[in-house]
């Protein structure tokens, strides 16, 4: 392609209703004269739109129709220029935001990544009020007409779509700005329908059709096209503001009276009861947003408790102009840190943390914000976790491995400030809720206190989450169907079991499987998908619905990249009730197995081995556990070793197995399983690990781990190996004396001496290895109690040992 032809800025005309291209021809009149614009290549789609047909052999198609002949315009008359704008009028928009809505849903996000914007002229975006009285009568045979009607099923789920997915889209890459102007004159489609859920909007002179009639370049639609098209060509990324993003983009969704068929985008929040946190959420964030010291402000508490919005009210009060970032994964956080993006005014929003710093590439991107908000005033860093398990987990001492050490060192760093929000209210704050609720005259505050007067817990009934929890609790054929059931219990199971990252759609179906009943499969070899698009969407294929209030689903969707296949996470309501109540819930032999043979990430492959040894389900905990090893899960191997050691592993075979496969570079795990083969006599394994040649793998930066190999080689009787890694710190530390140098290499000199001398500025880890922190607590081996565990039904299992398992390959 020539340089000429990549400057080219494709822009697309979408009409409405009974209209054609021609409405156009006063902006491409304009556009044709203007030589700023020069570089413009205007293409106009033409559909059939006429409002009656009488000829039986035609047809007027529906949006759906409409929608896939974009897409085939798109790829054909638009294909020789590689960037577009689209700008539609009337039900041109709602076409557009439907072709949007399908590419996402099939998958095929990175077409849309051409498209640098979208201009919408009175586009009905909460329904039109054009021909409504002529809908009842003989004009509801229109399909287009129909699809103007105010709250269509398929124009909301699209719209949806476009607002979550698209316009706040967690990559900025995937993010298309979408601005909605409306008619100051427009009695068709008023401006709060114009509008919609859009945060980019504006109002121009004219009526429905008049706002397309520019008679100079000096006309506001004339010069609101042009400077859209501008932006587009200079190719800005879209920023995003706190004021213009979403609440429901945030996490912050809308809730629906009881019994209500509305869409919840045409419904404001409800109003917001201030409590005693958010004053000092406040106090915490205002010095930050005046330029002052840089703040990571907590949020944590049980699920549904209103930490999200507390958030969102203050940033709204305090900071409505910041530029907003919003890193979905930890590799999108440390992008952000090292590409110089979190500046002085920035508001950094990390909902649910436990997915950014809760891994170990979590741990390097703790660390990049940890350095930067130390030394960068004026950002105002926001986070949210469940007290129980996440913020426990990443702040614990003494786990072994410290797996969340940065993420510890972050959130206890002195700029952090930690709120936790109550579950309940407090007996003042309910009567200062029945009053707001009497004065607002919003019954959804009404019904909420009303539904929590037994334990106060009135904020979770606003999102709908208690009602949530009894759908589940009511089982397979009521609220959900077998299928669905059997999904959300797989996936609501395997996290409480340890697995934290999101699940493929294929490991759930495979675990599901398991759960269903011959009577319950069924023909259609789609199954999964189907209920898992029904679970995501709250919409059934028969349009029956599966979500709370048309707000809350029971499952939601997640891709790290444009066009990957969705991963699932369970709403946080149902997760954190699975947690407490089936947590002595075995699982089911299918779930079990989808764990084992489709889990990849390291720790959760530790975590599940651990669920798995404290349940007594001891067969899949090692294969789990032998898994964790060759994902190089840093206390994996001891663990493991532990487990097995004795009536399972009579022969040091398995003790072998794992010397051949722990990771030869970690070398503080490599000491510590040397000394425990010492200890339960596997010379054999210990002679295998000894021939990987530990040594060579040293990190000498590392002072303690290096003693604690430095011993255990020693120990191990391995004298060779520890004296070549005595010499090797002799060299480092620069030693020239040849007594001195002997003595140290031999052993005769202590250990601190030859550390200071390896490392001199080494002078605040001196201390032994996990002093001052509390230790692990001591689980059984399998020489301890039964050896042999039990299955998943419960019963006990038949006598096995380490060569009956399936042990993973290399």
């Amino acid at each position: 392609m020539t340089q000429a032809a990549r400057e080219e800025l494709g822009v697309v005309f979408v009409h409405g209703l009974n209209s054609s291209p021609d409405t156009w021809k006063h902006f491409l009149r304009l556009i044709d004269n203007d030589p700023v614009l020069s570089f413009v290549v205007p293409k106009t789609f033409r559909y059939a739109s006429r409002l009656w047909s009488f000829n039986p052999l035609r047809r007027i198609p529906d949006f759906d129709d409409v929608a896939d002949s974009l897409k085939g315009f798109l790829e054909t008359e638009a294909a020789d220029v590689r960037d577009l704008v689209l700008v539609a009028h009337s039900q041109g928009g709602l076409i557009v935001q439907l072709y949007l809505a399908r590419l996402v849903a099939e998958g095929r996000r990175p077409e849309l990544r051409r498209i640098r914007r979208i201009v919408m002229f009175a586009t009905p975006n909460g329904g039109s009020e054009l021909l409504l009285p002529l809908r009842r009568s003989w004009l509801r045979k229109n399909p287009q007409v129909e699809q103007l009607n105010p709250l269509v099923r398929q124009v909301n789920q699209a719209q949806r779509v476009v607002t979550t997915q698209i316009v706040h889209a967690p990559l900025a890459a995937d993010r298309i700005p979408i601005m909605a102007y409306a008619g100051e004159e427009d009695g068709i489609v008023v401006a709060a329908s114009a509008h919609g859920p859009f945060t980019d909007t504006g109002v121009l002179p004219g009526d429905h059709f008049g706002i397309l009639r520019p008679d100079s370049h000096e006309h506001r639609s004339s010069i609101a096209l042009k400077r859209e098209i501008l932006a587009a060509a200079a190719g800005a990324p879209p920023v995003e503001r706190v004021r213009t993003v979403s609440a429901a983009a945030l996490g912050v969704h809308t809730a629906l009276p009881s019994g209500t068929s509305a869409d919840p985008a045409a419904l404001p929040l409800t109003p917001y009861l201030a409590r005693g946190h958010d004053a000092e959420l406040r106090q915490a964030l205002t010095p930050a947003t005046h330029g002052g010291p840089s703040v990571l402000a907590v949020v944590t508490g049980d699920s549904s408790t209103g930490k999200s919005r507390a958030l969102y009210e203050a940033l709204l009060e305090l900071a409505p102009d910041h530029r907003m970032l919003r890193p979905a994964t930890a590799e999108g956080l440390r992008d952000l840190v090292d590409q110089e993006r979190v500046e002085a005014g920035t508001v950094l929003w990390l909902d649910e943390a436990q997915r950014v710093i809760g891994s170990a590439a979590g741990q390097e991107a703790a660390a990049s914000l940890r350095t930067l908000l130390e030394r960068r005033p004026g950002v105002v860093a926001v986070a949210t976790l469940w007290t129980t398990p996440h913020w426990n987990d990443l702040t614990a001492l003494g786990v072994p491995g410290d797996p969340y050490g940065q993420a510890r060192a972050l959130l206890t760093a002195p700029f952090v400030r930690h709120l936790h929000v109550p579950p309940a209210l407090t007996t003042d704050e309910r009567h200062r809720w029945d009053d707001l609720a009497r004065r607002s005259a919003d019954p959804r505050l009404a019904d909420a206190l009303q539904a929590a007067a037994a334990d106060g817990e009135v904020v979770q009934q606003v999102t709908g989450g208690p009602e949530l929890l009894e759908a589940y609790r009511h089982g397979p054929g009521m609220h959900f169907t077998a299928a669905e059931h059997a999904l959300l219990t797989a996936a609501l199971d395997a996290r409480r079991l340890g697995h934290e990252r999101a699940l493929p759609g294929s490991q759930l179906a495979q675990a599901a499987e398991g759960a269903l009943t011959p009577r319950q499969r069924g023909a259609d070899p789609d199954w999964a998908a189907q209920a898992l698009d029904a679970l995501t969407t709250g919409l059934r294929a028969d349009g029956s619905r599966t979500d709370i209030r048309q707000t809350l689903t029971a499952l939601r969707a997640e891709r790290d990249r444009s066009g990957e296949q969705a991963v699932f996470q369970p709403a946080d309501y149902l997760d954190q009730y699975a947690r407490i109540q089936r947590a002595t819930d075995l699982g089911t032999d299918a779930l079990w197995e989808a764990l084992i043979t489709c889990t990849e990430a390291a720790e959760d492959l530790g975590r599940l081995a651990d669920s798995g040894w404290r349940l007594g389900l001891r067969r899949q905990s090692v294969r789990l556990g032998c898994r964790a090893v060759m994902a190089g899960h840093p206390t994996a191997a001891r663990r493991l070793f532990r487990r097995i050691h004795g009536p399972l592993d009579p022969d040091h075979t398995g003790a072998e197995w794992i010397a051949r496969h722990v990771d030869i570079t970690d070398i503080n795990g490599v000491a510590r399983l040397l000394m425990a083969f010492r200890e339960a006599g596997a010379d054999q394994a210990s002679a295998v690990l000894l021939e990987r040649d530990p040594v060579a793998h040293a990190d000498l930066t590392h002072p303690n781990a290096t003693e604690t190999l430095l011993r255990a080689l020693r120990a191990s009787g391995a004298h060779q190996a520890a004296n070549d890694l005595a010499r090797l710190l002799v060299d480092r530390a620069g030693i020239t004396d040849p007594k001195e140098a002997a003595k140290l290499i031999e052993g005769s000199a202590g250990w601190p001496h030859l550390r200071r001398a390896a490392n001199p500025a080494d002078t605040l880890r001196t201390q032994r290895p996990g002093a001052g922190v509390r230790q692990a607590v001591r689980e059984p081996t399998s020489a301890e109690g039964d050896p042999f565990g039990r299955d998943a039904d419960g019963t006990r299992s038949r006598d096995w040992s380490w060569n009956d398992i399936n042990i993973p390959s290399d």
